[in-house]
């Protein structure tokens, strides 16, 4: 376990009832989880999930299916919300969860400007909860020290593909993975491309964190708010022909749009 989850020692015995029984860690992991939904049984808590700041459980980690003692194999692990769990009895806890919460989840994460205090609270709290964060090298940087700990990894310039794929690799290794972006990252960002590939892993669910995106951050610091209607436009012609972008210029000109260009 990690060092800060070693410190918990009683946890709530009837979540429902609200009684005042506790029981040890030590204890919570010789009973067996079983899903009410299909009255499978999962096996047994190995792990739990903490949020450091207030102490709270988050979550139980069971070892998936073919792992023993959470070893000798590299499947996941099934991350069970505290708000599923039933009951806590004697030898089993009683959990109320769909199958499709089992599944891996990949957070593709938009930074903003890059400044930590231009991110969102809930893409600060996402990174902090993830045990892998992954990124174009330039964006990894950005972060700074404050994720030093965590394990980072990175691809270089032209292979976003082979970047989304590693995400995948990751989260079916049971960790928690978020994949970084500048800015929003549904704006010229990761987010499409990582949902096209996440068609091919039905095990897998994403969740897109939005970010500030330039145009709004830009305009901000320009003193020129996008006050009325307005396009974003990218110069980049990597995926898009150039005689396409022309026409949308062209286009965005004589419709009397504001424009935040983009490249």
């Amino acid at each position: 376990m990690h060092k800060h989850k070693i410190q918990l020692r009683r946890i709530e015995y009837s979540k429902k009832e609200k009684q005042e029984c506790s029981v040890r860690f030590s204890d919570l992991c010789e009973k067996e989880v079983v899903n009410v939904k299909d009255c499978r049984c999962l096996g047994s808590v190995r792990d739990l999930d903490i949020d450091k700041e207030c102490g709270r459980i988050l979550a139980l980690i069971v070892p998936g299916p073919g792992k023993y003692l959470g070893c000798f194999c590299r499947d996941s692990e099934f991350f069970i919300p505290w708000a599923k769990v039933i009951r806590i009895g004697p030898d089993i806890i009683l959990v109320e969860f769909d199958e499709k919460e089992m599944k891996h989840r990949i957070y593709v994460v938009g930074m903003g400007p890059g400044q930590e205090n231009m991110m969102t609270q809930e893409a600060m709290q996402v990174l902090e909860a993830s045990d892998v964060i992954i990124g174009y090298t330039v964006y990894l940087k950005l972060l700074g020290e404050r994720f030093g700990c965590k394990e980072l990894l990175s691809t270089p310039m032209r292979q976003e593909r082979e970047r989304c794929q590693m995400c995948f690799e990751k989260a079916r290794e049971g960790k928690k993975v978020a994949l970084i972006c500048s800015g929003d990252a549904g704006i010229y960002g990761m987010a499409s491309l990582m949902l096209e590939i996440g068609k091919l892993y039905d095990d897998c669910i994403i969740e897109v964190i939005p970010g500030i995106t330039a145009a709004s951050s830009g305009a901000a610091v320009l003193g020129a708010p996008l006050n009325h209607d307005f396009c974003v436009i990218s110069l980049s012609d990597l995926l898009t022909p150039w005689e396409r972008i022309k026409k949308r210029l062209i286009a965005a000109a004589e419709g009397d749009f504001a424009m935040a260009i983009y490249n």
